[in-house]
């Protein structure tokens, strides 16, 4: 299994070439055929910005995954599309990705709350509040720091890899990836490869439709 998956990633083109059993957490763009569980990022990034437009909105941030992996590309191509479609504002994050350090996306929220005119709403690419997904309590600690108040002078949609995960303090928009079933889809993928079974067959595309309400008391929009 690898993850971290280049649009033109030499690990899959070797293992495609020399018919090693293999199964990929991400898509390439390379036209090779293989098994892979994803993430659809495109359609995260677009019900993201059409939730944030639903609440009026205007001016949007997005902490997106580092460069050249395929993921960051899905979730641009996305959110481009969808700002463009809501004739939305882009609010750029300058240098960081969601791979950045807590301290260093703290800056950065910090630094664009400053800015005049400050998005009034963000997408964190990253779930979880362990490793990267420190991202959404760093974003928190940034918008502390300049006195800004989630649901009154922004609000955020954020990924979330474990459901019902009540640490975030504030209130949040979610989008949930289930990292338990991109688990199981990859090991039958693997298996699936190691059996000869058709790639077809074991190519997974879990698709984001629901964008939840979570505070600490947890509500559904």
């Amino acid at each position: 299994m690898i993850s971290r998956i280049e649009p033109e990633d030499m690990r899959v083109k070797f293992m495609v070439e020399h018919a090693m059993p293999f199964a990929t957490h991400g898509r390439t763009q390379m036209g090779a055929e293989h098994p892979f569980v994803d993430f659809d990022n495109h359609a995260f990034a677009k019900i993201a910005v059409e939730r944030l437009a639903s609440l009026g909105r205007k001016r949007l941030a997005l902490l997106a995954p580092p460069a050249g992996l395929s993921f960051r590309d899905h979730m641009r191509q996305g959110f481009e599309a969808a700002m463009a479609e809501q004739k939305l504002e882009e609010v750029q994050f300058p240098g960081i990705s969601n791979d950045s350090s807590i301290e260093q996306i703290r800056i950065a929220v910090r630094n664009l709350m400053l800015q005049s005119p400050a998005p009034d709403g963000l997408i964190n690419s990253s779930g979880g509040v362990s490793g990267t997904g420190g991202a959404i309590l760093a974003i928190q600690a940034g918008l502390k720091d300049v006195g800004a108040v989630v649901g009154r002078d922004v609000d955020i949609v954020t990924k979330q890899l474990f459901a019902n995960l009540p640490v975030f303090g504030d209130e949040f928009y979610v989008v949930h990836e289930d990292v338990r079933e991109t688990g199981r889809g990859l090991a039958k993928a693997l298996l699936g490869s190691i059996e000869g079974k058709p790639v077809s067959e074991l190519q997974t595309l879990f698709v984001p439709t629901k964008v939840s309400q979570q505070s600490t008391t947890n509500r559904n929009a």
